[in-house]
């Protein structure tokens, strides 16, 4: 039991991103706490139901045989969407709470960040659970301190909210099992420590809103610790477990550093210090697991060429993502939604 325990914390701080350390506060500031349960609701359930799903023996295995290459690029989108963040995080977000850095010390900040992670991906498998357990511990310390903040910054609760539900839905109940990590855990330890994880990213995600949603500054050194700290863990893991997957150190070094690498290239390149501005660069990022990464999924279980009708769907469903995602036109979201529902049909077997 104790071991389950200790699996499904860690569970929590692999799967507390940089969506799940930021996005609430985009949707507290445009919807209110509607706009957090439309996206906190659908992503406490999707995460926990993985193991659950796939507790017969060997479903797991299967699946996972049968996604490989969608899983390793998904944890390279992970890794490369956390380099991303920490560009951000100095370019714009330490500004906005006054703390002077020069912003040509982003892409070197990104760098270190991501060097730190591979170093310590290095460490052996079966560390990895006590080590997010103990960075959980260490967040659930910071929200105890913390837990009394008044929430002043979040917007009146309205239902336009309920537009974003669809597309969170689709992306939040099937990115999980694109998750190497999670295929690891399920692996080697009971199914109810996806149990354990849903509570304990639940409040993973009250602790953002906690953060993000009161007044004066945000980003103390208490913070900042959690914010990295978390970061630092969930990188490296989606290192490792990219390691062990590949077949090659080109592949790996491919997926797991030069992507990442490149991210950092381009978003301190198209990054300009405003925060509301930059903010649109993370928000075009969460497209991949809102639409792309879920209808590559798709497209993988029904069998067949996956790359060009892939190619089709993003092409058909980017312009509408952009309005949803980042113009506020949610209901534009529908039309990507639309698009991956004929993918949820059984293929007919000949």
């Amino acid at each position: 039991m104790f071991k389950t325990l200790i699996a499904g914390l860690a569970l929590a701080s692999s799967w507390t991103w940089i969506i799940g350390m930021y996005l609430p506060r985009i949707m507290m500031e445009r919807h209110g706490w509607a706009g957090f349960l439309a996206f906190a609701i659908p992503n406490v359930i999707g995460c926990a139901a993985f193991g659950f799903v796939l507790r017969k023996p060997g479903a797991a295995t299967a699946l996972r045989t049968q996604i490989e290459s969608e899983a390793k690029w998904f944890s390279s989108a992970t890794i490369a969407f956390h380099v991303l963040f920490a560009v951000f995080l100095v370019k714009s977000l330490l500004g906005e709470d006054g703390l002077s850095v020069p912003v040509d010390n982003a892409p070197l900040a990104a760098v270190a960040f991501l060097m730190a992670a591979f170093f310590l991906s290095l460490m052996p498998k079966a560390i990895f659970p006590w080590l997010g357990a103990l960075v959980w511990l260490g967040s659930i310390t910071l929200f105890g301190l913390k837990a009394d903040t008044p929430i002043t910054s979040a917007a009146p609760s309205d239902l336009d909210a309920l537009w974003s539900v669809p597309l969170f839905t689709a992306g939040l109940l099937i990115c999980p099992y694109l998750d190497l990590t999670f295929h690891e855990v399920r692996r080697s330890s009971h199914h109810a420590a996806f149990g354990i994880f849903g509570v304990a990213f639940a409040l993973m995600l009250l602790l953002t809103v906690v953060i993000w949603m009161g007044d004066g500054p945000r980003l103390d050194p208490w913070v900042l610790g959690h914010l990295v700290g978390q970061a630092l863990f969930t990188t490296a893991w989606h290192l490792g477990a990219l390691r062990r997957e590949e077949d090659s150190i080109r592949g790996f070094g491919w997926r797991g550093l030069i992507v990442p690498a490149a991210v950092i290239y381009g978003a301190h390149t198209v990054m300009t210090g405003v925060r509301m501005d930059d903010q649109e660069w993370y928000l075009r990022f969460l497209f991949l697991y809102g639409f792309v990464f879920p209808a590559a999924f798709l497209l993988r279980l029904r069998g067949g060429m996956v790359l060009v009708p892939l190619a089709v769907l993003v092409a058909l469903a980017g312009l509408p993502g952009e309005f949803a995602f980042v113009c506020e036109c949610e209901p534009y979201g529908l039309i990507p939604f639309v698009l991956l529902l004929p993918l949820l049909k059984r293929k007919r077997r000949a």
